[in-house]
């Protein structure tokens, strides 16, 4: 049994590692595991590594209530409203605009926003149309990202217009792979 616990620590620090890759290199894509087959699966890798008991978590939508009961269960984390959950899932194809209905933070606590999970059917660092800078990234990035819809990207950019307040996004594929959209990064193109 200890054996078991050490190898879902390791594989949790190894994902952990993963997500910060992520974050410091916005619009990269990284993979959280060799072989998920579904978004269960790599949501469930993302959520072990960062939610825990103090964390809420809240569905964008009906159909992620059943993903988040599940990721609840496995961590250990809280089920909350939309409006004060720190996490939120939501599939790209019905988010209907989250950015604008979670907590950005505020001036005096901007660490309090939430953060957004998409689920996604797919993931590449090339073909979008919309132009990503900011802190790391060297050069104008233009990941694509199917599924989310201009309402959806309009939603995230003024989300993250008075930075430091905003909303980290991640977007999450059934591979297992993430690419991640920190609130420091600005979107470029026609939103």
């Amino acid at each position: 049994m200890h054996n078991i616990a050490v190898m879902a620590t390791i594989e949790e620090h190894r994902v952990f590692r993963t997500i910060l890759q992520a974050v410091s290199r916005p619009g990269t894509v990284h993979r959280l595991a060799p072989t998920p087959t579904r978004h269960l699966e790599s949501l469930s890798l993302f959520a072990r590594a960062l939610l825990d008991p103090e964390t809420s978590v809240a569905a964008a939508s009906t159909g992620s209530v059943e993903l988040v009961t599940e990721i609840a269960k496995g961590t250990g984390c809280r089920i909350a409203s939309m409006d004060v959950a720190r996490w939120i899932v939501a599939y790209a194809t019905s988010a209907d605009g989250v950015c604008a209905k979670v907590s950005r933070g505020s001036p005096d606590y901007p660490d309090e926003s939430a953060s957004v999970v998409y689920l996604v059917e797919s993931l590449s660092e090339t073909g979008g149309d919309i132009g990503w800078s900011g802190p790391g990234i060297p050069v104008v990035r233009r990941p694509s990202i199917p599924g989310l819809d201009r309402n959806e990207w309009r939603s995230i950019r003024h989300a993250n217009s008075s930075y430091p307040l905003g909303v980290d996004c991640f977007f999450l594929d059934p591979q297992g792979r993430i690419v991640a959209l920190p609130r420091s990064t600005r979107l470029q193109g026609d939103v």
